[in-house]
């Protein structure tokens, strides 16, 4: 941002994006970048068949698996496959049948681990991560958890498949998915294995550059 140094524009960032209350979970799938999550405008059912309206169209196809998350009807969020696709619409079976009208949900290619097997995901304080860093003249990163930090899953009573990724979320379960990130090596987790994230580890936010937050540091 004109008129400031890098450690300035990176400590404006530290700033404004709050850390707290956030959860990372473990992803099966990590779509390519050209696939987009999608905030949703509404979702109503008929038994147990759910109609979901993004704000925008989506570019999902018939058959593809889907998360929706952050819904105000608990039953609508979930990973499920869809149909009945326009450009901005499509349909899932839920879990359970719900004649709400649902907003503030999210939809994304991405997968989560099934919360089976003593999956759960863990919580972040803001305490847990590094100072932002300019990494270049155009965005900013941050990285954890820090050292003398760990973020360690449950230990595994069964198998949770190939992880991928990994998810930043604004809640234990459900929400809305705010980061993803691909591992370096995708790792299988099965009975008896604890995932962790330690300083060795770690996973990198990329907040952007102040300029993109309409601020100029004050």
């Amino acid at each position: 941002m004109t008129g400031m140094s890098n450690v300035e524009e990176a400590a404006v960032l530290d700033a404004r994006y709050d850390v707290s209350g956030l959860y990372i979970g473990l992803l099966t799938t990590v779509p390519s970048s050209g696939d987009t999550d999608v905030s949703c405008t509404g979702a109503r059912s008929g038994s147990a068949t759910v109609t979901i309206t993004t704000a925008v169209a989506h570019g999902y196809s018939n058959g593809d698996s889907v998360t929706i998350g952050g819904m105000s009807v608990a039953a609508y969020n979930g990973t499920f496959t869809i149909g009945g696709v326009t450009a901005t619409t499509f349909t899932y079976t839920a879990g359970s049948s719900a004649t709400d009208t649902a907003t503030g949900g999210q939809a994304s290619k991405h997968v989560e681990v099934p919360f089976t097997n003593a999956y759960a995901r863990v919580a972040l304080a803001s305490t847990d991560w590094n100072a932002a860093v300019q990494s270049a003249s155009s965005y900013t990163t941050k990285t954890g958890p820090k050292t003398g930090v760990t973020w360690q899953f449950p230990t595994a009573t069964g198998s949770w498949g190939t992880i991928a990724g990994f998810g930043i979320f604004d809640a234990a379960t459900g929400g809305k998915l705010k980061h993803t990130g691909i591992l370096s090596t995708s790792k299988s987790v099965t009975t008896s294995d604890t995932p962790q994230f330690d300083s060795s580890n770690q996973v990198t936010l990329k907040l952007g550059d102040p300029a993109d937050w309409g601020g100029s540091g004050n």
